[in-house]
């Protein structure tokens, strides 16, 4: 059971990862390299050999090596290459399923794949699942919200600290998942998983706790969906009210809802006026 829950925050975490234009990608990346085999293949070794497999691994599988896109790679791409190649495991996706076109440099699916091996070598030990519940339960019992975000968040001096891809080089960076992205996960990821896994453990007092730690995490970045549905709704007195993840939360909802759909008047906020 616990390999199968693991196997979903997983998957809930590689799509997070992805953004809007490859949420599907990196959904499908989790499922062809599932967990159980990330985590039994580096369980054992350094923080930073497990960094470097788990590297291997992803950028394998997803086909975005140098030698299954005929590219001439640099230096840290060989290694991964010779790694990939010791390894003998089989490529099961195409590059071309990778969307790249208008996507900012620092949200390439190359660099986010590079994140993702730093957090999952982090928790590999006693695994994703145990590792961020372990995250959630000590921010419950010491109220300390900055932790759980610092669990998430993800700083490097290796290669991806100054590059966006494989031999494109950037300004040095050396935060290469940060804080908004790190607040995305705990709120849209952490928070709803753990909130279901605990009703179906029976653990009530656990499942309270999460939402009351919901409700108090601080509002996450903004984007074009709170900031036009905060200004359709409360006009200049946005900023004050729109104050919390879990409100910004509630605005995407009834974007999604109503909005998109332009069913205005069936919205509740044009109900309560």
């Amino acid at each position: 059971m616990a390999e199968q829950e693991g196997q979903v925050l997983y998957e809930g975490f590689m799509r997070a990862l992805g953004y809007a234009k490859n949420k599907e990608p990196f959904h499908d990346l989790a499922r062809v390299l599932p967990l159980c085999v990330v985590e039994r293949l580096v369980r054992r070794g350094t923080l930073q050999e497990r960094v470097v497999h788990i590297q291997t691994l992803l950028f394998g599988t997803a086909g975005l090596l140098s030698g299954q896109i005929s590219r001439q790679g640099d230096v840290w791409e060989h290694k991964l290459e010779q790694l990939w190649q010791q390894l003998g495991a089989d490529q099961k996706m195409r590059r071309s399923r990778w969307r790249l076109f208008r996507v900012r440099p620092e949200n390439l699916p190359s660099r986010r794949l590079a994140a993702a091996s730093h957090v999952l070598a982090r928790y590999a030990e006693d695994g994703l699942f145990e590792g961020m519940l372990y995250l959630v339960e000590r921010a419950l019992s010491r109220g300390d919200l900055a932790a759980l975000r610092q669990g998430v968040v993800v700083r490097t001096r290796g290669y991806w600290a100054n590059h966006f891809d494989f031999g494109v080089q950037s300004r040095w960076s050396p935060t290469i998942l940060g804080r908004w992205r790190a607040d995305d996960i705990v709120v849209n990821v952490l928070f709803p998983f753990y909130h279901a896994w605990a009703g179906t453990a029976c653990r009530k007092r656990l499942k309270a706790d999460i939402l009351k730690l919901y409700k108090r995490y601080p509002q996450l970045g903004e984007n074009w969906i709170t900031r036009y549905v905060a200004g359709e709704v409360f006009g200049e007195t946005s900023p004050k009210i729109v104050n919390s993840a879990q409100r910004q939360q509630g605005l995407i909802h009834l974007y999604r809802t109503f909005c998109v759909d332009l069913k205005c008047v069936e919205c509740p906020i044009m109900r309560a006026g």
